[in-house]
């Protein structure tokens, strides 16, 4: 009988923390990409409700806008700031543990526990030096949150062109409306393929939610 080999292939070992839930790019920028145009569709058409003309709406885009970006920029800083500090004493554990099981333990806080179970002493013994190499102190990551109150703001501005080049304040709000409806149509679509959700399903709900605003807009304005 020839012997049984006990080395085997494992997967590349990831450094601590890696496959943590860390704020999800995926989902959070066009989710806040949609709901930045919504908003924006939503107080142009109570400006113009209130009879107010282009320039009034376009101030109200554009305050909507800013306020949304601050909004997400906040929010992005803070889920960022809970996970690093998550980080920081998830890794102080896993420098400060004594004994493989310790290790292993606390190892499954932030990995799968398939793979911590699988993990020989010496890869043990590796992620622990990783910990300990690790730096202390993460910086705020501001130019991240900087950037998402970029896009949050910019995501809004193509459906804006008709309170720039139409005179007649009705007909630019129309415009807009309709405008909105076809942006969040392909918005919806990449939203949903990032989700994972059917994408022609939810760009025409949000179409429709859109078409719904305006109509109800117009309807009211009279």
């Amino acid at each position: 009988m020839t012997p049984t080999s006990h080395s085997r292939e494992l997967p590349p070992t990831p450094e601590p923390g890696d496959l943590v839930a860390q704020p999800q790019a995926h989902v959070d920028r066009p989710t806040e990409v949609v709901c930045a145009v919504l908003l924006t569709a939503f107080f142009t058409g109570l400006a113009g409700l209130a009879g107010a003309g282009r320039g009034v709406m376009l101030a109200a885009a554009v305050a909507a806008g800013c306020a949304w970006s601050l909004v997400c920029a906040v929010l992005y800083a803070r889920r960022v700031s809970l996970f690093q500090l998550w980080r920081r004493r998830w890794l102080a554990r896993l420098r400060s543990a004594r004994s493989p099981e310790a290790l292993r333990a606390t190892l499954a806080e932030g990995l799968p526990a398939s793979l911590v179970h699988a993990l020989e002493p010496q890869e043990l013994a590796r992620l622990q030096g990783i910990a300990r190499s690790e730096e202390r102190d993460a910086a705020v990551d501001y130019k991240g949150a900087l950037g998402v109150a970029v896009l949050s703001f910019m995501a809004p501005l193509p459906i804006l062109w008709p309170l720039l080049w139409v005179p007649d304040a009705a007909l630019a709000l129309r415009l807009l409306h309709g405008t909105a409806a076809v942006w969040l149509f392909l918005l919806g679509a990449w939203w949903a393929r990032r989700c994972g959700l059917p994408p022609w399903l939810a760009g025409a709900t949000l179409a429709v939610l859109a078409g719904l605003l305006g109509t109800a807009s117009v309807w009211l304005r009279g």
